[in-house]
């Protein structure tokens, strides 16, 4: 689903941001938000169609496209190609910390404010409140 979702999105950001950066971007943030705190309910409530529907939405929320773009369009000539490794270097370390954090929470299942903090949810719940 996600992967999907991205696709998608990476075409609409590609487009819209060639009028603007700064709504691309909190777009995004709120789709990722939205898509982290439906995978993080799920669980609670019971509802594979959250967990499906979640992962859609983060897909949705992923800006790589605009990102990129911005460095091309904001970054000078000189520093463009370590602006770029540094972006992919940043990217490849977040995506490292998911499996990390679920480890974390491996050993967890409590339940705070009635939700359930799992090495499930965790990070769901982790990103949303990021």
């Amino acid at each position: 689903m996600t992967p999907f979702a991205a696709m998608i999105s990476a075409l609409l950001y590609s487009y819209w941001s060639s009028y603007s950066f700064k709504k691309p971007l909190l777009c995004s943030t709120l789709l990722l938000i939205t898509g982290n705190a439906l995978y993080a309910l799920a669980w609670d409530y019971n509802a594979p169609l959250f967990l499906l529907l979640g992962r859609f939405v983060t897909g949705l929320g992923g800006a790589r496209a605009v990102n990129r773009r911005y460095i091309a369009d904001a970054v000078s000539l000189e520093r463009r190609t370590s602006a770029s490794s540094m972006f992919v270097a940043i990217s490849s370390v977040g995506m490292a910390f998911g499996p990390l954090s679920a480890a974390v929470f491996r050993e967890t299942d409590e339940v705070f404010f009635g939700f359930t903090f799992n090495h499930i949810t965790g990070m769901g719940f982790g990103m949303y409140i990021e």
